[in-house]
């Protein structure tokens, strides 16, 4: 039996976007923190352009986009989630907490400058989703 898995990132977060404003780098890390980012109107706009793909010759995306799926999973990152709902808004989606990005340091975490890389609990993020009108119905958090 033939196994293939692809792995997504993320599409264009909040996050993300405080790399392109002004500022310098201690002035992003203190001021421009924000507790699990949902994407950016960047990130949706990248989303639909991948959905658009699928009927476009020769995109890397077609098959996989066109293709059944078997399972759609994703971190437990609000902009994961958002990004997988998005891209397979008819699946369910395996949220996976112990998938993520690795934070810069434990000491950002306990100082409270990585905000961006730590993910909310799941009763928090289904809230969040559910004032964005997801269908929060898709998420499976088991």
């Amino acid at each position: 039996m033939e196994l293939e898995i692809l792995f997504i990132r993320h599409f264009a977060s909040c996050g993300n976007a405080k790399h392109f404003s002004t500022g310098g780098t201690l002035y992003k890390m203190l001021q421009l923190q924000t507790l699990n980012p949902h994407l950016s109107d960047l990130g949706v706009s990248q989303v639909e352009q991948a959905l658009e793909s699928k009927n476009q010759k020769g995109t890397k995306l077609k098959r996989f986009l066109n293709e059944t799926v078997d399972i759609v999973c994703c971190s437990d990152f609000m902009r994961a989630q958002e990004s997988a709902y998005l891209l397979f808004p008819s699946r369910e989606i395996c949220v996976l907490p112990f998938a993520g990005e690795m934070s810069k340091a434990k000491l950002f975490i306990h100082l409270n400058l990585d905000l961006d890389n730590q993910p909310q609990g799941p009763v928090d993020t289904i809230q969040r989703l559910h004032e964005m009108k997801y269908d929060t119905s898709h998420f499976d958090y088991r």
